[in-house]
């Protein structure tokens, strides 16, 4: 068969079972002794020497370290295990290299390094570093607002919204190649928005509806969130038959009926549709053809319930109209537009048109008229001297006021200056005086 056979198993690492002073174990970084081996330097030199010329030999301990050493990480390979990030190596080696597939801290998924010398976490949110596969979902409970998904949120490809909204909800995905399937599980009437963060961003609205309406949504790095599913196109007749009635089954069909066919068998009673499907004479369909068949049997009286806008034609109320509105008797409180002043037609005069508003007060009375003049009346007492009549509705434009005196012909009543808008100032020689303004 081509390509290499398969290399035996390790089950467990080479000289993993030698102790005490048999294995060096871990590696040193660095030479600790003369014939020592290291990571940096390997054998040194002079274990590389005969004998006779001063050289030493290798120590078996630490041919059984690297044997160990290696072998371990053939046997994590081995085993299907991914590596996941180290700070130490990171900074030993400036930072992973574009390409590099770390697996995640949760042991969910894997992680794919985008910028060369990255020394970043990806597990608490680094940069350049994407998920590439990612097991599990997030669900992320809310009221409304706006809400980001975190980095170990947005690495999962099913994301679920939960909880009542008060508001609007805005989610911010990341702005990376990628793909999410939303459920949208909220309840609230308010509006759900997937987008990124990127200022203007262009987005997509998730309608409720839990897990049985899931949306699938992705980006491609532009800053946008589009649907994945796009509109669907189906090819339709250019030229549709007219008087169609398309309806659906439970399956998703399609089924069409057309109107205004004239065989006998398509134009029976609408009360024997059923009758005529099995034994009256029909070709097995149910259907009801002739519209002006279908109109001669159906009544409004045979219809039962609310009649709402729209189900009664406009000549059907016509043809009634004489009858329902010649004199007709009103009860209860029947209302009507207001006559504006002036107004001389035969249109409906309403009781707000026709009598003026009576205002009565501790300081008098006010009457005001349809077109907005007033009349007004009170009393003052001067008692020998002056007092302010106060009006009880204020005057918008202007008053007139007449002054008079309750006592004998010597009593003289007079104003000092032009009333304002609000009150008058009325002298008096001695006793009540009775004033009387007019005005807009």
């Amino acid at each position: 068969m081509p390509g290499a056979p398969p290399p035996p198993n390790l089950l467990e690492a080479i000289a993993s079972s030698a102790g005490g002073g048999f294995i060096t174990n871990p590696m040193p970084e660095t030479p600790t002794g003369t014939n020592a081996a290291s990571i940096q330097g390997g054998f040194p030199p002079v274990t590389m020497q005969e004998e006779v010329a001063g050289g030493e030999p290798p120590l078996g301990q630490d041919i059984n370290g690297y044997l160990f050493l290696l072998s371990s990480h053939t046997l994590w390979v081995e085993c299907g295990q991914t590596y996941q990030y180290n700070a130490t190596l990171a900074a030993a080696i400036g930072g992973y290299a574009t390409g590099t597939i770390l697996g995640m801290a949760d042991g969910t998924g894997l992680w794919l390094n985008l910028g060369s010398g990255n020394t970043t976490n990806p597990d608490t949110g680094g940069p350049n570093w994407v998920p590439i596969a990612a097991y599990g979902s997030a669900t992320i409970a809310t009221t409304g607002g706006t809400v980001t998904l975190t980095h170990q949120q947005a690495k999962y490809g099913v994301i679920v919204l939960s909880g009542a909204l008060t508001q609007n909800l805005a989610v911010n995905f990341p702005p990376t190649i990628q793909e999410w399937l939303v459920i949208n599980n909220t309840t609230g009437a308010f509006v759900t928005t997937l987008r990124t963060s990127v200022l203007s961003s262009v987005g997509v609205t998730s309608p409720q509806g839990g897990f049985g309406s899931p949306l699938g949504v992705y980006s491609v790095g532009d800053g946008n969130i589009y649907p994945t599913v796009a509109p669907l196109g189906v090819p339709i007749d250019q030229n549709p038959t007219p008087l169609t009635l398309v309806e659906r089954t439970n399956a998703g069909y399609v089924l069409a009926t057309f109107f205004n066919m004239s065989a006998p068998a398509d134009n029976f009673p609408i009360g024997n549709v059923m009758y005529e499907r099995s034994t009256g004479g029909g070709d097995g369909f149910i259907r009801k053809i002739s519209l002006t068949n279908f109109e001669a049997q159906v009544l409004l009286q045979g219809l039962g319930g609310q009649v709402v806008n729209g189900q009664v034609p406009f000549n059907v109320v016509s043809q009634w109209a004489s009858a329902l509105f010649s004199s007709p008797v009103f009860t209860g409180v029947p209302t009507a537009p207001t006559a504006a002043p002036g107004t001389s037609t035969t249109q409906i005069a309403t009781t707000a048109y026709a009598s003026p508003t009576l205002t009565v007060t501790s300081n008098g009375i006010c009457i005001t008229f349809p077109n907005g003049a007033k009349l007004q009346a009170g009393t003052v007492n001067p008692a020998g001297g002056s007092a302010v009549a106060t009006f009880p509705v204020p005057f918008t434009t202007y008053v007139f006021v007449v002054p008079t005196s309750v006592a004998g012909a010597a009593v003289q009543t007079w104003l000092s200056a032009l009333p304002s808008l609000t009150d008058v100032t009325i002298h008096n020689s001695g006793g009540s005086s009775i004033w009387i303004a007019v005005g807009l």
